[in-house]
């Protein structure tokens, strides 16, 4: 699964079209960076259970093509199949609105490193760890639930799209292409 986000520049340039379509895409190419760049500090560390690895602003590529002599492409995202649920969001907070239950079992399971397991969940392995004869709290361990409302999406990328450095920057890039096709 690919989720991504792509944008297409299309215009007639007159007689100079070989050099305004690679101005063009090297425009494109350069937006279609900042806004990976951008998409990549998406989401903040929010505390909590959620411990920010980096993978995700990683996968995050920029692909750029011409469509055909008129028009070029850009498109900016990722592969990883939970880009779409921390993009959109899930559960209530998803597309369908809904919260989330077991399907093929009475609760619903997972391992959590969070202090609070809210009201829904029971910490089943939480206690003390004993190492070498000292022992320490852990807070961890499987909760066990009903039903989950899910997470709420961060919308990184369309966040990096529509943020107001993105679009000036844009606006810049393109005063540079039409300056250079006017000096041609």
């Amino acid at each position: 699964m690919t989720f991504s986000m792509s944008m297409t520049v299309k215009g007639k340039v007159g007689t100079k079209s070989v050099q305004a379509r690679a101005e063009m895409l090297r425009a494109l190419a350069d937006v279609s960076e900042h806004i990976r760049v951008k998409a990549a500090t998406y989401p903040p560390s929010t505390g909590g259970g959620y411990r920010r690895t980096g993978e995700l602003g990683r996968s995050i590529r920029v692909r750029t093509r011409r469509l055909n002599q008129y028009a070029v492409s850009a498109t900016v995202g990722t592969d990883l199949d939970r880009a779409v649920y921390t993009e959109g969001g899930t559960g209530i907070y998803g597309p369908r609105g809904v919260p989330i239950t077991p399907v093929s079992a009475t609760v619903l399971r997972w391992n959590s490193t969070n202090r609070g397991f809210g009201r829904r969940g029971v910490a089943a392995a939480a206690g003390i760890l004993r190492r070498g004869g000292a022992s320490r709290s852990v807070h961890s361990g499987v909760v066990f639930a009903y039903s989950s409302r899910g997470q709420r999406g961060w919308h990184f990328m369309q966040k990096a799209f529509n943020s107001p450095e993105t679009a000036s920057y844009f606006r810049t890039r393109l005063a540079q292409v039409v300056a250079v096709l006017a000096a041609a």
